[in-house]
């Protein structure tokens, strides 16, 4: 862990009590089904889908517990995944959407091979979204 950081224009933090929740953080606030449950609150500009952060607490989830398996099993996971995308050798030419697709190709190799041969990697959100007034 270095002390080294690079903000493009935003920063979201929170205290966590361990790099286990933090991890499970990273976990769900990176996951396919949380994108999905976000996605009909966002705008869309010229490029997509944006402010993702200004919704993605919209959407419950529920807090760590360190005994609960599924929370360790999302830390665990988000630290191969970690250990994965650090990994990719990114050139400094090489432009954000490049080192993106990099990473991406990275992490779905992880999970593949994590997964086995022919396996789905999906997961069903536990909860429903909550119903809009």
């Amino acid at each position: 862990m270095t002390d080294d950081a690079l903000i493009e224009n935003k920063l979201h933090w929170a205290p966590v009590a361990s790099p286990e929740e933090g991890r499970y953080l990273c976990a769900i606030l990176n996951s396919q089904a949380l994108g999905e449950r976000v996605a009909p609150l966002q705008s869309v500009g010229q490029f997509g889908r944006r402010d993702f952060d200004k919704y993605v607490f919209a959407i419950p989830f529920p807090t760590f517990h360190p005994a609960d398996q599924l929370h360790a099993e999302l830390a665990l996971a988000a630290a191969r995944a970690e250990r994965a995308a650090a990994s990719v050798p990114i050139s400094e030419t090489d432009g954000f959407q490049k080192a993106r697709r990099l990473v991406r190709a990275a992490l779905l190799r992880v999970g593949r091979e994590r997964a086995g041969p022919g396996a789905s990697i999906t997961h069903q959100w536990p909860s429903p979204l909550p119903s809009r007034a």
